[in-house]
């Protein structure tokens, strides 16, 4: 079921949920805690609680005949619940934005002659819009430094996706002056707990709720994404909220510190359970194996996640610090997919988005060599190895094998792989690019890991017998000048070395001798079948327009 399938069936029973038949069928399910089960036909109670208290009282001493009356007691002298939540129908005055768009007079500014110079791009508007011919892809640029690249779809009707990149992420940290170690990750995640403006963090939810709206900030490596989707069944309405909380979250994050604390002890939490993890742990040192080459002592902690000691350190203040540099306009991209009138939709951009201020906040985005060696990650290129136990009822074995390759573009190591053996040599290679987009390189490489991952799953799994599972992964990064492939395997415990050493000689065979015609055909085929389904999602979109409008890219 699609997610408006589910909208409209939702629209449908509606009328028959009202707060009085809510309230009956919540005394019915509760009133074995509201009334000590007298009432309710769920006679049977199921309590937990600890073995003994500061006063010495034991939870074990209780009868199950008291749980009922202890229960009630408590419900009757339980504070009536007072709904005090104030929800806006706005979340921004009309003539809050009117007097941004007064003070700062927002404009479409024209875009590089690299951009309008295609062919198969039409301008217009002097040169402030370009549209891709064939994709209907529309790219723009405000005065301030927005980058803005959309598409209107018609297969998810009255749907709205907006993704906001912020160029930086984590790897920023150490680097770029006032962004600490964690801070964007645990700075992002506090402030998702913390509301925005002067709304609380529950009004904030309370709203969403109400306008079907939906929101999420993370970081990454390479960047920050704000993230919202929308229903537009009312698009007036419906991108004015949208492009209010784009503002909001660009300009005015809360952070409490009951969130922060909160959220230093999720982490704590999950990075212990993570230690007796076998897939976590084996994961975690291959990377730390091959963010480590022979000329550094330890790591680029930067691409492992955030360890609790770090987050620890950290203060609001902190957080506001690297929050502070990473979310200026300069450093904004914005992507938009979705049901939408287009002439609405350029004027809440640049309301909204148009009006953003960097002032106040730390700009070091327009150096292009300094962000540029943020993203340069050196990895091993020796083969090396590693050993993890963690003591287990279970005999279990779990490997990880890692190797860098290119980037999105083609990159490897600062420099676009020449891919000396391509048909045809360097002038080839570029034809097929311009013809192909420039993610032609990382395209084909990412064909070529689905006939191996099809040539281990037959050779390791089926007809070796060797493991429980064996996949390969691709992942090309954006802006680092890398990417990882990732083998994983669960080998049984006696079979991991021969599991190990067919892998590798799996490997090794592709390389010397290339696949066949077949292979290939058996990956295109599915491939392309997928492709052609994704098309119909603005998700696919979203993810193919991302980075075209902050580099000298195509798709």
């Amino acid at each position: 079921m699609t997610p408006m399938q589910r909208l409209q069936l939702f629209q449908q029973v509606l009328p028959a949920v009202t707060a009085e038949a809510v309230q009956q069928r919540a005394q019915q399910l509760y009133g074995f805690a509201c009334q000590g089960s007298q009432s309710s036909p769920l006679l049977h109670l199921f309590v937990c609680g600890p073995t003994g208290s500061k006063n010495g009282e034991n939870f074990d001493s209780l009868q199950g005949a008291q749980l009922p009356d202890i229960l009630a007691a408590a419900s009757e002298s339980a504070t009536r619940y007072e709904d005090k939540i104030l929800v806006p129908d706005f979340l921004l005055p009309e003539e809050y934005i009117t007097a941004l768009v007064a003070q700062h007079n927002p404009t479409w500014v024209p875009l590089p002659a690299d951009m309008t110079a295609q062919p198969a791009v039409e301008t217009s508007e002097m040169g402030t819009r370009a549209v891709s011919k064939e994709l209907n892809i529309t790219v723009r640029r405000l005065d301030n430094g927005v980058r803005v690249i959309y598409k209107r779809t018609p297969y998810e009707k009255n749907q709205l996706s907006i993704e906001m990149h912020l160029l930086g992420g984590r790897a920023c940290e150490g680097v770029v002056p006032g962004v600490k170690t964690g801070a964007l990750s645990m700075g992002l995640q506090t402030a998702m707990e913390s509301g925005l403006a002067e709304f609380s963090y529950d009004a904030i939810v309370r709203y969403c709720q109400l306008h079907d709206l939906d929101y999420d900030m993370r970081t990454g490596f390479e960047g920050s994404t704000l993230e919202i989707t929308a229903s537009t069944t009312q698009p007036t309405t419906g991108l004015r909220r949208s492009f209010e909380l784009a503002h909001l979250m660009m300009t005015r994050l809360g952070l409490e510190e009951v969130a922060l604390e909160r959220n230093k002890r999720v982490l704590r939490t999950n990075f212990e359970a993570d230690l007796k993890s076998l897939e976590s742990r084996t994961s975690r040192a291959m990377l730390e194996l091959l963010l480590c080459p022979a000329s550094k002592a330890a790591p680029d902690t930067r691409f492992l996640g955030v360890t609790p000691d770090s987050a620890d350190k950290l203060t609001l203040q902190d957080l506001r610090a690297a929050i502070n540099v990473e979310l200026t306009p300069d450093n904004l991209e914005v992507v938009i997919a979705g049901d939408f009138p287009e002439e609405e939709l350029d004027e809440y951009i640049l309301q909204y988005l148009g009006t953003l201020s960097a002032q106040g906040r730390e700009r070091v985005w327009a150096d292009e060599e300094a962000y540029a060696k943020l993203f340069q990650l050196d990895t091993c290129k020796r083969a090396i190895r590693a050993r993890v136990e963690i003591p287990d009822d279970v005999v279990r074995s779990y490997v990880c094998m890692g190797f860098s390759s290119v980037n999105r573009w083609g990159v490897w190591h600062h420099v676009r792989d020449l891919w000396e053996d391509f048909p045809g040599g360097e002038r080839q290679l570029d034809k097929r690019m311009r013809d192909h987009g420039d993610m032609f390189v990382s395209r084909c490489v990412a064909l070529l890991s689905d006939v191996v991952n099809n040539r281990l799953y037959e050779r390791v799994r089926e007809r070796g017998g060797l493991v429980y599972s064996v996949d390969l992964s691709f992942d090309p990064l954006f802006y680092a000048d890398v990417g990882f492939f990732v083998i994983s395997l669960a080998p049984f415990p006696d079979k991991m070395d021969v599991a190990v050493q067919l892998v590798q000689t799996i490997l090794a065979d592709v390389q010397a001798n290339g696949i066949t015609e077949k292979e290939l055909e058996a990956s295109r085929r599915p491939t392309i079948s997928e492709v052609r389904q994704n098309l119909e999602r603005n998700s696919y979109w979203m993810s193919l327009m991302q980075g075209t409008n902050s580099q000298k890219y195509s798709i």
